[in-house]
């Protein structure tokens, strides 16, 4: 399986999950819930800067989306 496509797999798990709880919106709050839901996982080291960065461009166009 490609790189990107587990990237892509991982961000939306990531996002799935982040849906269904209370959590602050904070970038760095998001990006702490993002670590440990990698922990969580064993998601591959490799596979989060893209994942990271699309989980960022999501965040950042919320309203819009």
């Amino acid at each position: 399986m490609g790189l990107r496509r587990k990237s892509r797999e991982l961000a939306l798990q990531f996002l799935f999950s982040h849906d269904f709880q209370e959590h602050p919106g904070s970038p760095a709050a998001v990006e702490a819930e993002l670590e440990l839901f990698c922990q969580i996982f064993d998601a591959s080291t490799k596979a989060l800067p893209y994942a990271r960065h699309l989980i960022q461009g999501i965040a950042a166009n919320a309203d819009e989306i």
